[in-house]
């Protein structure tokens, strides 16, 4: 055990030297994030925007230096490029026909983004919204987009991937159960996208991240039971909120950098262990009526929460520093990012007990159950810490060897 420690910090302390020495090449990174704000006054609207530089820098070839940021200078000369890109990008549109762009309040490089404000006129007396967004959908690397609107006295959050790229809005209904505008009846309104459906996008988010369910799943092998599986699982939970809260709010902003590869190091240090305890560990199957029939490979695993803990600390920044400059300004911001984070913890849980349940009934048909479930934390395992290496790689280097991860 010692020597997987020492092999893990050397590992980091390389991660470290290259994060410091090695310089940024241009490219689409990962968990970049941009945000939409759309304010209604009266039948107009006021559209803000705050676009990722890195990946404006890189889809429009703006970045003329090299150095994969968007600077003032290469924003001012892409601005005809940028707007170009976004007509047909984003379009929004009522029931009584398309808004129109008007005027632009603001052009300027915020920090890593681009702060770009605009108005635009609609049709007299609309009802409903219909908002497409398919800005940065061509990202290889990913790309979150995150919506706030505010119709009326009504704030609605949502998230643009390729797989919702549209949301429906309608105006705040008056007190006989019509909307306020052209007098449809409530039951003719789109329903908005709130926090349930925020929730939902939190699942989609869990499910499609993969780095992240590698370590979970990892966490999961070698678990005794419910009990020490809930303290795993609790600890990991309350740590990713902790720093996912610090860094939203900007009191601990650490390098983003070395926060994503520090990522896959801890997911390649819980492969290599469980690997090491398979190895070295005594599996064995539980008495009938335990909760879900199997214990750990190895005779204890005390630590483990603990670790997890620590661990979660760095998954909860690896999302917390993209999400800091995303403008908490906005109204409606908190009320996203916790109905996000809770999808999160609700899509964990989906793959968690599924597997937790089914991995102590599938070892039960083997002949020699103790070998079998040896046999499957060493593959698993072998294959997680491959996975781990190829993302540490790709982070470390800017580049992209998956497109998943």
């Amino acid at each position: 055990m010692r020597r997987l420690f020492q092999t893990c910090a050397a590992i980091i302390g390389i991660i470290v030297a290259f994060i410091i020495l090695a310089p940024r090449t241009a490219g689409a990174h990962a968990w970049s994030i941009s945000s939409l704000t759309l304010q209604t006054q009266g039948d107009a609207l006021v559209e803000d925007l705050l676009l990722d530089g890195a990946t404006l820098a890189t889809l429009l070839h703006l970045d003329q230096n090299g150095n994969g940021l968007l600077e003032s200078t290469e924003a001012e000369a892409g601005r005809r490029a940028l707007l170009t890109y976004l007509e047909p990008k984003l379009r929004i549109e009522t029931d009584r026909g398309t808004c129109i762009l008007q005027s632009m309040t603001a052009y300027a490089v915020e920090g890593e983004r681009l702060h770009l404000a605009r108005s635009r006129t609609c049709p007299a007396a609309w009802n409903r919204l219909r908002v497409v967004n398919e800005a940065f959908q061509e990202d290889a690397g990913g790309h979150t987009f995150l919506g706030t609107f505010h119709v009326d006295q009504t704030t609605t959050g949502h998230v643009f991937r390729p797989t919702t790229a549209e949301i429906a809005l309608a105006r705040r209904p008056s007190s006989d159960g019509r909307s306020e505008g052209d007098g449809h009846p409530e039951s003719d309104r789109p329903a908005p996208s709130g926090f349930g459906s925020l929730v939902a996008q939190g699942i989609e988010h869990i499910l499609t991240g993969y780095d992240h369910l590698a370590f979970v799943i990892s966490l999961v092998l070698v678990v005794t039971g419910l009990r020490e599986l809930g303290l795993v699982i609790t600890s990991f939970t309350l740590a990713h909120s902790i720093t996912l809260a610090l860094g939203a709010l900007d009191l601990v902003s650490p390098p983003a950098r070395l926060i994503e590869a520090t990522i896959c190091v801890t997911i390649l240090f819980v492969a290599l262990e469980n690997a090491v305890l398979a190895r070295r560990g005594t599996a064995r199957i539980a008495p009938p009526g335990s909760s879900a029939g199997i214990t750990p490979v190895a005779p204890s695993l005390r630590w483990r929460p603990a670790m997890t803990f620590g661990f979660g600390l760095v998954h909860g920044f690896g999302f917390s520093n993209q999400l800091r400059e995303l403008g908490l300004r906005s109204h409606g911001l908190v009320k996203t990012l916790v109905a996000f984070n809770l999808g999160v913890e609700i899509g964990q849980l989906m793959v968690v007990l599924p597997l937790f349940f089914a991995l102590g009934w599938f070892i039960k048909w083997f002949s020699r159950p103790l070998e079998a479930k040896r046999r499957i934390v060493l593959s698993t395992s072998g294959v997680v810490a491959a996975l781990a290496l190829v993302w540490l790689t790709e982070r470390c280097a800017d580049v992209r060897i998956f497109s998943f991860g």
